[in-house]
């Protein structure tokens, strides 16, 4: 396992390859994958920190640039330490393994990020201190389908929501479970038979 690219400017690396980067990024970030789930290169892990790197990038954050982000099934903490790395200063990160958790934070420390707190709890029960600028969600579609609700109480009113995990053939059952909690979709991507959705509150409805 070799690595990979993130972002145009962010290469994901881990710890237990030989191998360097073929070219310079302005981030390279340091992954022990073991004991949790992947090293980065997976594809719903990719299009979410795509996502994440364009609305960053978009002229929406060029005035106000999110100072929040909730990191939900952070697993190896990737997506956690590419938002401390883009300069997002509040991180929470969760997740219901308590192996991935700690290699998480492990993985955080590992690439000296600040303000990143990481949680052992399952997202049904969180209850976060705000609301949140960016809630990224890579989890399965079933849980994205049971807990919606829970994701879209801690968004903030202009903040939006990253979803993957969901394979190709759920996407009209997430499109209808967006529209069900009031989400508009904003943005959407598909890898290698996996869907990824940017959405936000829908303030026509």
């Amino acid at each position: 396992c070799h690595g990979g690219e993130l972002c145009p400017d962010v290469f994901v690396y881990p710890v237990t390859s030989s191998a360097r980067p073929e070219k310079s990024y302005r981030h390279v970030i340091y992954i022990d994958p073991r004991d949790a789930f992947g090293d980065g290169r997976h594809p719903t892990t990719v299009m979410c920190a795509r996502m994440l790197c364009d609305r960053l990038a978009s002229p929406e954050c060029a005035q106000s640039a999110p100072v929040s982000l909730l990191d939900a099934g952070t697993g190896t903490g990737v997506l956690a330490v590419l938002a401390s790395k883009l300069g997002i200063p509040h991180v929470d990160a969760l997740d219901i393994d308590a192996d991935a958790v700690r290699m998480a934070r492990s993985n955080a420390e590992r690439n000296g990020c600040k303000g990143v707190s990481f949680y052992h709890t399952d997202i049904a029960g969180f209850r976060g201190k705000t609301r949140y600028d960016v809630v990224v969600a890579n989890l399965l579609t079933e849980v994205l389908q049971r807990t919606m609700g829970v994701l879209a109480n801690l968004v903030s009113e202009r903040g939006v929501i990253i979803a993957s995990g969901i394979g190709d053939r759920w996407e009209r059952e997430m499109r209808q479970c967006f529209r069900d909690h009031n989400l508009a979709v904003d943005a959407m991507e598909t890898m290698d038979g996996w869907c990824a959705f940017m959405v936000s509150r829908d303030v026509v409805r």
